[in-house]
C-alpha cells in the first residue's frame, strides 16, 4: 500500500470511517502479530497484545498527524503494550525454576535443532530491552532507521544497545550450551 493510500485511509479513519480503520488494521495485523510472536514466544499472548494495540489505535487515531509514521507508531504501541504486560506479569507472579525447560531434558534430531532451541531459550532469558532490540533488528530484520523509530531512540543508541544485546545473547547462549 502506498503512502498516498495510507494517508487517505488514515484521514478517512480519523473522520470515523470504520471501513478505512478496518483496512488499516488488516494491512498491518500480520506484521504486528509476527513482531509480537517473536517478542512473546506465545501466539495467544501475541494475539491478546495485538488486540490491545489495535484498541489503542482506535482511541488514539486522532493523535496521528503524519501518515508516513503510522507503521512505526503502531509498532511502538505494540512494543509498549508488550512492556506493560511483562511488567504486570512480573508484579503478579514468579516463574518456577522447574518450569524452565532444561536442555538435557530435550531430544533433538540434529545439531541445528539443538542450536535453534538454545538460541530461543537465550532470547527468552534476555532482559526486556535487549530482547526487543534483538527482535526488531535481527529477527524482524528491520532497518536501523525503522527500529530506532519503533524504539524511540537514536540510530547511534540503537547500534550501541544492539552491540551490547548481541554480546549478552552470546554469553547466555554459551551458558545454556555448556550447562546442557
Amino acid at each position: 500500500m502506498s503512502t498516498i493510500d495510507i494517508k487517505q485511509l488514515l484521514e478517512s479513519a480519523q473522520e470515523g470511517d470504520q471501513n478505512a480503520l478496518r483496512e488499516i488494521i488488516n494491512h498491518y495485523k500480520d506484521d504486528l502479530f509476527r513482531f509480537l510472536v517473536h517478542l512473546t514466544r506465545n501466539h495467544e499472548l501475541a494475539n491478546d497484545i495485538l488486540q490491545e494495540s489495535f484498541l489503542k489505535l482506535l482511541t488514539k487515531i486522532d493523535t496521528i498527524k503524519k501518515p508516513e509514521q503510522l507503521k512505526s507508531w503502531l509498532f511502538r504501541i505494540a512494543k509498549n503494550q508488550f512492556i506493560d504486560h511483562t511488567r504486570k506479569k512480573a508484579n503478579t507472579s514468579s516463574v518456577a525454576l522447574d518450569s524452565v525447560p532444561e536442555i538435557q531434558d530435550q531430544e533433538f534430531d540434529t545439531d541445528k535443532e539443538r542450536q535453534v532451541f538454545i538460541l530461543q531459550e537465550a532470547i527468552k532469558r534476555l532482559p526486556e530491552k535487549e530482547r526487543i532490540i534483538i527482535v526488531c533488528v535481527d529477527l524482524e530484520q528491520r532497518s536501523y532507521s525503522e527500529a530506532s523509530e519503533i524504539l524511540e531512540i537514536s540510530e547511534s543508541a540503537l547500534k550501541s544497545r544492539l552491540f551490547r544485546a548481541r554480546k549478552l545473547l552470546k554469553n547466555i547462549f554459551e551458558e545454556i550450551e555448556t550447562s546442557g
